[in-house]
């Protein structure tokens, strides 16, 4: 009598995490698909290519801020403070709003490029030492930190084109929308490109 063979039901075969480093099975904690894996050598060549991107990427985005600042023209949008009244008279409080400030459109959409510009060079520059560091570990900060305040500004702008003109809704929304970096530091939550890891519950 031959016996047969039986293949375990719980086996997977290693697959690609969301930051291009093969993780383990389901059960593995997140940190180490999130870790980068290879010999010294292969993981120096990646970072040196890494700082290459960045510093090209970083060329890239301060010439297109540069090129917007050029080619913009004198179009602005008013920012107004909205505080209240007391009318006397009629015992009531009534809004008064007052300009505060006329934005130049052009230069303000050129500072979203110019941000990411600063980031990028960051990383290949001065913050190059605690870029590896942090990728070695799984995390990418600064990318959160940079997307924090370019998405932050991005969506102001936009709301401005609609008439979104007071200081006090300006002011919450790019606040508000700051807490996109509140992932920066987590890092058994973020993967190399800064994006969050949904860890799945472990089924029995």
């Amino acid at each position: 009598m031959t016996k047969s063979r039986t293949t375990p039901t719980n086996s997977k075969t290693p697959r690609k995490s969301s930051g291009g480093v093969s993780s383990a099975t389901a059960g593995a904690p997140a940190a180490a698909a999130t870790t980068p894996t290879g010999t010294p050598a292969e993981m120096e060549k990646k970072f040196a290519g890494l700082r290459r991107f960045n510093l090209i990427m970083g060329f890239l985005h301060l010439v297109q801020g540069i090129f917007m600042i050029v080619v913009s023209n004198d179009t602005t949008y008013p920012i107004f403070t909205n505080y209240l009244n007391f009318d006397v008279a009629s015992r009531s409080l009534s809004p008064n709003p007052q300009l505060l400030y006329e934005l130049r459109f052009g230069p303000a959409v050129a500072a979203f490029l110019l941000i990411s510009a600063i980031a990028h060079f960051y990383l290949a520059t001065v913050g190059y030492e605690r870029y590896v560091k942090n990728l070695k570990q799984g995390m990418n900060p600064i990318r959160f930190y940079e997307y924090a305040l370019s998405s932050s500004l991005m969506i102001v702008l936009i709301g401005m084109l609609i008439g979104l003109w007071d200081l006090g809704a300006i002011l919450l929304i790019f606040t508000c929308l700051l807490y996109t970096s509140d992932a920066a530091d987590e890092r058994s939550s973020v993967d190399l490109g800064g994006r969050r890891i949904i860890k799945k519950k472990k089924t029995k």
